[in-house]
């Protein structure tokens, strides 16, 4: 089931982006803003990165609320 339609979710994040912990991302040299290409077995997605420091410092998460059509898709 999406939630995309979940009105609090979409509040807290409007358009999909990959959450990076400022080390990591200091480590890969990302920075906000920037674009991540996130690749798994079941395909390759394109978001844009937002550096907090919310999430433990080796995780990049990813919300999967949103539905296909608003994820660039390779």
């Amino acid at each position: 089931m999406q939630t995309r339609r979940t009105e609090a979710l979409n509040k807290k994040a409007s358009v999909p982006v990959a959450e990076i912990h400022p080390w990591l991302a200091s480590r890969i040299g990302l920075s906000t803003n920037q674009k991540i290409w996130i690749t798994s077995r079941r395909g390759s997605l394109v978001f844009d990165v937002k550096v907090t420091e919310s999430i433990q410092h080796r995780t990049i998460f990813v919300p999967f609320h949103w539905g296909m059509s608003c994820l660039s898709m390779y």
